[in-house]
């Protein structure tokens, strides 16, 4: 199934960016709220069906990627700052196609997650809850895409403060 190979790819985009930010939030940031953000929504990408799994690795086809050799402008990065911004665009992307492929019925009925809600306590101010309905795939996606955006613009004002760039 080729809608698979899409999701597998943007998965795979998606962590990974969300790794490589998350791991200079932590390391060069010292930030706690951040990287525990990060953490957070980086958890929920992943799936407990082992037959998914199989199947993704199954349709995965790196070999034949007609666009798998990097272009100029991923070679190199000036410093810390470009690089969270190229990944913080590579995971809105990625979420943003799996939100979409997982809009047809053929494949939101094979991805399984273990809750359909998500219910979050702001981490600041330990007090206020927002509640999300996550009941169908894609819409977990929606909200992960929405939560990188809000955590860029906290992850920038950091960034700003910190002697780091």
């Amino acid at each position: 199934m080729k809608t698979l190979r899409i999701i597998d790819a943007n998965l795979n985009r998606l962590r990974e960016g969300i790794r490589v930010i998350e791991d200079i939030s932590r390391y060069a940031l010292d930030d706690k709220i951040l990287t525990l953000r990060l953490k957070y929504i980086r958890h929920l990408t992943q799936t407990q069906n082992s037959s998914l799994l199989n199947n993704l690795l199954l349709n995965r086809n790196i070999k034949c990627d007609i666009a798998k050799d990097s272009i100029q402008s991923e070679i190199k990065r000036e410093n810390l700052k470009g690089i969270v911004i190229a990944n913080f665009k590579r995971t809105q992307e990625s979420a943003r196609v799996v939100e979409e492929i997982l809009k047809l019925d053929e494949v939101a009925n094979i991805l399984q997650f273990k809750n359909n809600a998500i219910c979050i306590q702001n981490i600041e101010s330990k007090n206020e809850i927002k509640n999300f309905d996550i009941a169908t795939p894609y819409s977990r996606f929606k909200y992960i895409r929405y939560e990188l955006y809000d955590i860029e613009i906290s992850y920038f004002i950091a960034l700003e403060k910190s002697n780091i760039l």
